[in-house]
């Protein structure tokens, strides 16, 4: 549902950046939730953003998605410099391409029927009555709900809310959606359910963020961005990131137990490769056990 055209252009771009919450950036005592953050970000990319808590990953998110605004240094999103003195049709803008998706999907729900709720962010911005009924129709299937438009929000499952809530989002025709901690509150089958929108989302040139304290999905990602303490620690592809043991256990981060596994099969003696996910797990093994007859 978005324009992919130029995909892989610098998209989230930050410099220098530094974020205090309620104080003044410039005193010496300031104490920052992200330091000094140097950050490129491709329009297209799938990137997951890991670390423990308090380590600023949902600062990042709402920085991207202009709740907040940097206390120092420099912010673009699609080549516009993002501070204080944004004008409001600039920010605007911005919203209709960043769109961010929250923790608990019943937050994000307004209205009493799906295709009401879906509508409420194309009304709120004046769009004519028939391009809010094709941007419905349209997000409704993307998330695999099309036939849901008169269902009531409240009598969903944890998935569905939260397919709904994105929903909402698709309307806008994003550019970037970022998923602040999405599926922490849905079962294991709701979140099999919006990882595969997010490669989705992905495949249609769509920029995701997955801030997720769940390795087996950062492992689902292109790039994993690790955070600790307000800084960049780490900065890889799935392979790179969880493979690097010393790392991760410096940092308390506990890696996909696929990769755990394989890891510990390494350190066995076993000649196995780096495998994070379930499928390069048991591909790994298996040619193993055959080599070894």
């Amino acid at each position: 549902m978005s324009d992919n055209s130029n995909t892989g252009r610098d998209y989230l771009v930050c410099r220098s950046l530094y974020y205090t919450y309620g104080q003044d950036a410039s005193s010496p005592d300031a104490s920052f939730a992200l330091k000094n953050i140097d950050l490129t970000i491709g329009k297209g990319e799938f990137v997951a953003v890991v670390g423990r808590n308090s380590s600023g990953k949902s600062t990042l998110a709402k920085l991207f998605s202009l709740v907040i605004y940097p206390s120092l240094g420099e912010l673009y999103i699609d080549g516009t410099e993002v501070g204080p003195d944004l004008d409001e049709e600039a920010a605007l803008e911005i919203h209709r391409k960043v769109g961010m998706v929250f923790q608990n999907p019943d937050n994000q729900l307004v209205a009493t029927l799906v295709e009401e709720d879906i509508a409420f962010g194309l009304e709120n911005l004046g769009y004519p009555s028939e391009e809010i009924r094709r941007r419905v129709d349209l997000s409704l299937d993307a998330v695999g709900l099309s036939g849901y438009a008169g269902a009531e929000p409240s009598r969903l499952s944890g998935g569905q809310k939260q397919r709904v809530a994105i929903a909402g989002i698709l309307a806008m025709m994003p550019e970037c959606i970022i998923f602040d901690e999405s599926t922490a509150m849905l079962d294991p089958g709701g979140r099999r359910e919006i990882m595969k929108i997010m490669k989705t989302l992905k495949s249609q040139g769509i920029t995701v963020i997955n801030i997720t304290h769940l390795m087996e999905e950062a492992a689902e990602a292109d790039r994993v961005i690790v955070l600790d303490k307000g800084r960049i620690a780490a900065d890889g592809t799935p392979h790179e990131i969880f493979s690097d043991t010393e790392m991760l256990t410096r940092l308390g981060i506990l890696p996909p137990q696929c990769a755990d596994v394989m890891n510990g099969l390494r350190e066995a003696g076993f000649p196995v490769g780096a495998g994070i996910t379930p499928e390069e797990c048991a591909d790994q093994i298996s040619q193993t056990v055959i080599a070894r007859g």
